[in-house]
Formats: structure tokens, sequence, C-alpha cells
């Protein structure tokens, strides 16, 4: 990456500035987070409320303060609850299962909307970025391989304006 993707990066994500983050989900592997305000979409016959911008991550990241990490991309591989029970049929890509999932959720149900308004981007010249809120929280997002897939993503979730993608690592 370059120098150039620095700047690009910073440039596509700035005008998340002053928007909360008011919703965070996970399928599979994507984490999908919505920011601004709340839009109703039209989706497969179903009535979708979606954000100004949307964001889907594929590589690793973590919502963190600074004393600690409040939830990561690897807690999907743990179940909800204890970590550390073994679960037999456990199948982490299933919806609300793992503790990625319920982390997400007790954030958005229990932090102040004001705390999640962000203040402020950064990027690296490798594609990734970070968050920072008003509260301490922070989002990073950071490569984590060198395979050239789509590592995250972009977009104005009610248009058909084309997408910020990141999938090189060159």
């Amino acid at each position: 990456m370059s120098i150039e993707v620095q700047t690009r990066t910073l440039e596509a994500l700035k005008p998340l500035v002053g928007l909360p983050l008011w919703a965070g989900g996970r399928a599979a592997n994507l984490i999908w987070l919505q920011f601004g305000s709340k839009r109703k979409v039209l989706r497969r016959s179903v009535d979708q409320e979606v954000g100004d911008f949307a964001l889907h991550i594929q590589c690793f990241w973590r919502l963190c303060n600074a004393q600690k990490i409040i939830v990561a991309s690897g807690d999907r591989f743990y179940p909800r609850g204890d970590p550390f029970k073994e679960a037999e049929d456990f199948d982490w890509t299933e919806p609300h299962v793992n503790r990625c999932d319920e982390k997400l959720e007790a954030i958005f149900q229990s932090v102040e909307a004001e705390q999640l308004i962000v203040q402020a981007v950064r990027s690296d010249k490798y594609g990734g970025f970070t968050l920072f809120f008003r509260s301490s929280l922070k989002l990073e997002v950071y490569i984590d391989d060198t395979v050239a897939t789509e590592k995250w993503r972009f977009f104005r979730p009610y248009s058909d304006e084309g997408h910020f993608i990141v999938s090189e690592v060159n």
C-alpha cells in the first residue's frame, strides 16, 4: 500500500466525523456498522433501517478504550456466555450465538448514543484505519493478511453510488 491509499482512505471516511454509530452486527465473518441518520429502505420486499453510511469489515478489528478491548473480531470464535464452555454444536457462523454478537448487542443497548459520535479518523498506508469516538472508545481496523481479498468497504446503503473498497495488499 502507499501514502496514496492512506490519503484516499482518510478522504473516504471523513464524512463519518460528527456522525453517530447507532447499530452494528455480524454475518459470518463480516461485521456491519451503521452511521448517521436512520433511513427506511425496501430490500427483498422487507423494510429495513439503514444509516447514511455503512461500513462492512472482513479483516481484524477491535473496539477498545484506554484500558481494555471491549469486543474484537476474534470473539466470534467463542460461544456466548462462558467462552471456555465446550459446546459440541457451536457453529460460530450462526447469528447471535457467539461472544462477538453478545458484546456488540450489549454495546448498542447500553452505551449512550452521544458517546458513539465519531470525533476523528486516522488511516495508515496499509489500508487500515482508526475511528475515534467522543467517549474514550476507538474502532481499530487493520489488515491481517497478504491475500488480495476484500478487507472492508464503506458506502451509502440506500444509494446506487459506488463503494469505497479496500482489497489490495501490495
